[in-house]
Order: C-alpha cells, then structure tokens, then sequence
C-alpha cells in the first residue's frame, strides 16, 4: 500500500501542477476509494477483499501533509452517487440506488434526499448478499456471495476453478465477447450473471422503493 501511495502522490504532483498552471491554486482534493471508510476523519477503516491491505489508512492525513490543502475522503460508489446527485442523472431526485459493477460490487443510497451511510458508514455493501439457503454455508472468501457470482474478479475465480473454461479465457472481457459470439459457455454465464443481478435489483426496490436505479 506505500508504494501505490507513492505512485499515487506524484501523479497527483504532476497533474496539480498543470492544474495550477490553466486554472490557478489548488483549493481542495477529493479522494474515492473502495471499502468502509470513515469519511469524516479521512480513514480508510476496512479495505475491500480487493485492497486487503487497505485498513486503518489515514489517506486524508497522508495528503494533508503532501499538499497543504483540504482533503476529503469517501467511499467510491458513495462518490458516483454523490456526483449523480450534483450533475447526474439523480438530480432532482428525492430517492436512487447507485450500483457498481465492476472488480467488486457496491451499492450507494440516497432516501428522501439523505446519502446513506449506516452504523460505521457500511451501508451498501451488497456483494455479501445471498441468494438462497444453502449460500449460508459457503465459503466465499471474504469476497461475498454476490460479489463471488457477480463481479468481474469473481466471474475469473469461478473460470480459474473450471479447467476446461480457463484454457478458452484470460479475462472478464474475454467472456463478453465470447457471449456476442454466440459463444454457448459464455452465454450461460452471462445469463446467469443477468439474473442473480436482477434478483439484487428486485430485493433492493421492494426494499427503499427508489426512483431511479443507475447500474454503473
């Protein structure tokens, strides 16, 4: 995690300094990443099973110090959401679920018009929701049942656990295009991705009953 910090820092450097040269003096730094964080401190307090390294990181700390601005820290898919708010799809909109689908997944609230955080700012965590009983027992590794079934890392596990599967595909995107080839394996799964996240969708409806729904 210090040297992607590192990396992280000096990107930074070399973009604020073309910034200041167009637009003038750096007022402010907003910073989005995966897990739970405790935005109001600017700790990242759990990574995600993505950046298991990620725990107990005082990120806004770390760029305080670096660039002697105000820094403000929040969750990734909490970000999206709040950005859909100010210039989105979600402007005007007194309730939304945001879902990300991507390495891992996530979920961002807002309900009459409050971003939900939840006790330790862990609401939305929905890769770690079930589907039927016996998803009680597995071991998912830390990443969650959806997350496991549904997400790009997880679709590769269950490639990488099938040997005839894994000599066909090296990646996520490999399946996609596969499946608009009318590739039979990979339609199966994609169907079966469609359907679990349709389930998800449906549980999360009759759940908050949002307005909008943005799949990102």
């Amino acid at each position: 995690s210090r040297e992607f910090l590192n990396l992280l820092v000096g990107l930074l450097q070399d973009l604020i300094q073309k910034f200041d040269q167009r637009y003038g003096k750096l007022e402010a730094i907003g910073l989005a990443s995966p897990g739970i964080i405790d935005y109001k401190n600017g700790i990242v307090i759990e990574g995600s099973p993505n950046l298991p390294e990620w725990e107990n990181l005082n990120l806004r700390q770390v760029f305080e110090k670096k660039f002697g601005v105000h820094v403000v820290v929040e969750n990734d898919v909490r970000s999206s959401l709040i950005g859909e708010i100010w210039k989105g799809k979600c402007q005007n909109v007194h309730s939304a679920a945001l879902i990300s689908l991507g390495t891992g997944i996530g979920a961002a609230l807002l309900i009459d018009e409050k971003v939900i955080r939840g006790k330790g700012n862990a609401a939305g965590e929905i890769g770690y929701i079930l589907f039927n009983r016996d998803h009680l027992y597995e071991d998912w590794q830390d990443k969650g049942c959806f997350e496991s079934l549904v997400s790009g890392s997880g679709l590769m596990n269950r490639i990488y656990r099938d040997p005839m599967l894994r000599q066909k595909w090296g990646s996520a995107k490999d399946i996609f295009q596969a499946a608009m080839q009318n590739d039979h394996d990979a339609l199966r799964l994609i169907d079966e991705i469609a359907e679990y996240l349709a389930i998800a969708i449906l549980n999360i409806v009759s759940t908050v009953n949002p307005e909008v729904i943005i799949l990102t």
